[in-house]
């Protein structure tokens, strides 16, 4: 490969691992591997490229392709007068009345769902399914061949819903190059994702403490009766013990050391400064996330049970909207208080002691439990610290 038509892709920094370049490229010589913070980045081996650049095209970061579009946007606070649906929700159960219409066209719903505690993209085309794919999952998924299935579904002439993060979102876009009449894409209100192998570590060394042989139906955040919380922080999943009965275990969010680290908003580096992360931004037709500040904000219709906003950014949207929410509470949101949450959301680039913090923390934190990595969040300059405390695991692993 001459220097004249070298590749050039993302830097590492700015790299979201939307896995468009893999999912584009004919000769497969893109690989997403996980980098050093345990994050998914694209490998090219050049022997198998061919040199037709499709991979930069399909870059959200590195292409000029802009995508705009000439609607005005509506917002709603949403919630599901179906009480099981909503209960099994994290919010305002708006993701299944969505899948729920998708699959009676007879289309297919792609979104992240746990395989053990891998969460993987994956597609669903019954009812049944939905439920998987259910739930807020505070870990960046694994896009695997999601792109190429949903093309080929649409190519075929069936409705196709996807669900993922803003960037996963432009990522599909970027790949198929064209719009499709009958896809329907819904990208997440959302702050950033940590490390998918920070983790996996966690769930090995949680498992192996149970001594758990499987694991099933995790999730993030539980709606109890016990917690009165608009948004409900309970760590919960099913295990198999070492007498092969299914046993349950749950944790207050506030005592699990995973969301202790995931709180601190140790993220992706392309998170911090995302390029995605505003109304005018998202490559979707609707953006969905939880109403926070629902009890001043919507009073009536706020019981603590929990509540969606819903961003209706498309034509589209507000079609496939009109024929569902007969099946919801809704209350429309004036478009500023939506704004003021994604200012919340926003993540500053950190200063220069902070992103070392971050970044040794991130790496430090796949070979050291989580519990002793509390001490890292309490001294600015911890990476100094380390530094000389293990000098080769520097030298190798973090410089």
């Amino acid at each position: 490969m001459t220097k004249k038509d070298r590749i050039v892709l993302a830097s590492r920094q700015n790299c979201t691992g939307c896995a468009a370049c893999a999912s584009i490229c004919p000769t497969y010589s893109i690989v997403m591997c996980r980098n050093k913070e345990g994050f998914l980045q694209p490998r090219i081996d050049s022997r198998m490229c061919i040199e037709c650049h499709k991979c930069e095209r399909s870059c959200q970061i590195v292409s000029s392709i802009t995508y705009s579009i000439d609607f005005e946007t509506q917002v709603y606070a949403a919630i599901n007068r179906d009480e099981d649906i909503r209960k099994k929700s994290s919010s305002g159960g708006v993701f299944y009345a969505l899948a729920k219409w998708i699959i009676e066209q007879g289309g297919a719903v792609f979104g992240a769902s746990f395989e053990g505690y891998y969460l993987k993209h994956q597609y669903i085309e019954t009812l049944l399914d939905v439920e998987k794919m259910m739930g807020s999952k505070y870990i960046q998924s694994e896009i695997g061949d999601s792109y190429k299935k949903a093309k080929q579904f649409l190519k075929d002439g069936r409705w196709v819903l996807f669900t993922g993060t803003p960037c996963q979102v432009a990522g599909l876009k970027r790949y198929l190059g064209n719009d499709y009449e009958k896809l329907l894409t819904v990208d997440l209100l959302c702050h950033g994702v940590p490390s998918p192998a920070i983790w996996e570590k966690y769930m090995e060394r949680k498992l192996r403490a149970l001594k758990a042989k499987e694991v099933r139906d995790i999730k993030f955040r539980t709606k109890r009766a016990d917690i009165s919380s608009p948004v409900n922080f309970y760590f919960f999943f099913f295990f198999l013990d070492e007498n092969d009965v299914w046993q349950q275990y749950g944790e207050d969010c506030s005592k699990n050391p995973y969301f202790a680290y995931f709180m601190r908003h140790l993220f992706r580096s392309s998170c911090y400064q995302c390029p995605f992360r505003s109304m005018e931004a998202s490559h979707a037709d609707f953006t969905i996330g939880d109403c926070w500040n629902a009890e001043t904000d919507h009073p009536n219709i706020s019981d603590k049970k929990g509540i969606s906003t819903i961003i209706l950014h498309t034509s589209k949207a507000q079609d496939v909207f009109a024929q569902i929410k007969q099946g919801f509470t809704i209350e429309e949101e004036d478009v500023s208080i939506m704004q003021g949450r994604y200012e919340e959301a926003k993540q500053e680039e950190r200063e220069e002691g902070k992103k070392r913090q971050w970044k040794l923390s991130n790496r430090m934190a796949q070979y050291v439990p989580l519990e002793w990595m509390k001490f890292i969040y309490m001294h600015d300059r911890i990476d100094y610290v380390i530094k000389r405390k293990f000098q080769k695991l520097w030298e190798k692993n973090i410089k």
